[in-house]
């Protein structure tokens, strides 16, 4: 565990610098006090995302095996997140429910310090161009911070994607190909190359970064009522509440991107021949071979996974902003 750890957050360090050096003409702006209240987000979101996803991760894998079973699990005869979990429980074990958590983990924290450091680096700076305290300026500062924690950390989600969406039964091989998310970071460099960490990003910066703006818009947008009424931000309990609304809402809004970056990032899996050439000419197949509700297949699931995540996520950061600024 501790190897694959190490891996996860060597990819994902690696990348820091580059998210660094962006951010480093708006620190120029930034006074000191400004810049060390920014620096408490990393640690705030690390708490938060390790936490939330931890706590909703046999969610997350149910979900990602839905979405991808038309594709490559025609051999596992189930439906729905019940029967999944099931079956998972009886061909594998409890612990499977939470198999590819450390990958998400080790991906998330990082993910979330980034997406909240920058979120409020460019909050203290986008005034300079467009009106603060506006839905429009919440969503814009959303969105660049899901961007930049998305490109950061997208090697992570791709290595733990393949290793999670394995089940015993599968169709694709005869063995059980990745023991760990070393071994599959390895496999896939091999067989696809330095590149193939990074299949299908730009569905996923189409799907990830309208769902991080939305989330931080509705969430910020409640707070700052929730301030205006009692003069001061919300306690654990409504933060929970609002954050379980904001998750649910955005991921609503922005699911059927996530469902086409999931398929183009299992496509060639495995040394297939890949069936996509673009998100435009997969989201025609799928709706061509499989029907408009492929789309939502996972969406019931996943939102009893992002909803209360969220709900966590906030809580936790709530619970810092009020304790220790």
């Amino acid at each position: 565990l501790s190897l694959s750890l190490s891996l996860s957050l060597s990819l994902s360090l690696s990348l820091l610098p580059l998210f660094s050096l962006s951010f480093s003409f708006f620190k120029m702006r930034e006074n000191k006090g400004q810049q060390r209240k920014n620096w408490r987000y990393l640690i705030y979101g690390c708490v938060a995302g390790a936490t939330a996803k931890t706590c909703v991760a046999p969610f997350e894998r149910i979900k990602v095996l839905q979405q991808v079973h038309g594709a490559y699990y025609s051999g596992a005869k189930v439906n729905g997140a019940g029967q999944w979990f099931n079956f998972l429980l009886r061909t594998e074990s409890w612990k499977s429910l939470w198999k590819g958590n450390l990958g998400t983990v080790s991906r998330i924290a990082p993910a979330q310090a980034i997406r909240f450091y920058s979120y409020h680096v460019l909050q203290s700076n986008l005034p300079l161009v467009l009106e603060r305290n506006t839905p429009l300026f919440k969503f814009v500062c959303g969105a660049g911070a899901g961007m930049t924690a998305s490109v950061a950390t997208y090697p992570l989600d791709f290595v733990r994607l393949r290793w999670t969406i394995q089940t015993r039964s599968s169709t694709l091989s005869s063995r059980y190909p990745y023991s760990g998310l070393v071994q599959t970071a390895k496999l896939i460099l091999k067989e696809e190359g330095f590149l193939g960490f990074y299949a299908g990003m730009g569905t996923a910066l189409v799907g990830v970064v309208p769902y991080v703006a939305a989330n931080f818009a509705i969430f910020e947008t409640f707070r700052e009522m929730v301030v205006a009424s009692t003069g001061k931000g919300p306690d654990t309990k409504t933060a929970a509440v609002m954050g379980m609304a904001s998750g649910g809402s955005a991921m609503m809004l922005s699911f059927p991107f996530d469902f086409l970056h999931k398929r183009m990032m299992i496509d060639g899996y495995r040394g297939r021949k890949r069936e996509y050439h673009s998100i435009g000419d997969a989201a025609m197949k799928i709706l061509r071979n499989e029907g408009p509700m492929a789309f939502c297949r996972g969406l019931p699931v996943s939102f009893l996974k992002v909803a209360p995540a969220q709900g966590i996520s906030w809580c936790v950061i709530e619970f810092f902003r009020r304790n220790f600024g």
